[in-house]
């Protein structure tokens, strides 16, 4: 089982320990709040022997040594090490993710989810009654949901509705795509419910 997080790890609760997945993949810039140009694997033992889509210096056995590094190794680093991309030493990037791991750790995904519950739970009752499908709870997460518009209402003049109100959201075909996250409020939720 080979997942990708990218859309919910961070913001909503996950325990591998239950899913029991071989490879997980996050990128690093949604919900685990970190920089464009960096993330995240785990891969279980069962990877520990694989052959990487990537060949480069430091994903070979010994790179860490570098007064060998002309010394070149056919085998890989042990582990999940052997996937590990070109230039990872990013003394830039690496200090922000890790920071930013650090607070979505401390803030907590259930405690991130619990909020954006608070946030839509009270508001989508009434983006329904505006003619809007949103799916039921137990298909949905609320940090991230889908709305779509019902007969007669048309994107484009939506769209610039939103954009004149100064409400940011993203568009995937017939869908609104809504994120809400820690820096968003009830009065954010009511002005999009206002808009709609």
């Amino acid at each position: 089982l080979i997942l990708d997080g990218t859309q919910s790890i961070g913001a909503y609760p996950f325990n591998n320990k239950t899913i029991q997945a071989d490879v997980i993949i996050c990128a690093g810039y949604k919900w685990l709040m970190g920089p464009y140009s960096i993330g995240v694997a785990y891969y279980n033992e069962r990877f520990d022997q694989g052959v990487p889509i990537e060949d480069n210096w430091i994903n070979r056995l010994h790179s860490e040594n570098f007064a060998g590094l002309t010394q070149y190794q056919e085998a890989y680093q042990p582990k999940a090490a052997r996937y590990t991309v070109g230039e990872s030493s990013n003394f830039i990037l690496i200090p922000m993710f890790s920071a930013a791991l650090e607070q979505v750790l401390a803030w907590n995904p259930t405690t991130i989810q619990d909020y954006c519950k608070s946030l839509v739970d009270d508001f989508i009752p009434a983006i329904r009654d505006k003619g809007y499908f949103v799916e039921s709870e137990p298909w949905r997460a609320s940090h991230l949901f889908g709305l779509y518009l019902g007969s007669g209402m048309h994107m484009s003049s939506l769209k610039e509705r939103l954009l004149q109100a100064g409400i940011f959201v993203s568009y995937r075909g017939e869908a609104i795509r809504i994120s809400p996250h820690v820096y968003n409020s009830r009065s954010d939720m009511q002005e999009l419910v206002d808009q709609l």
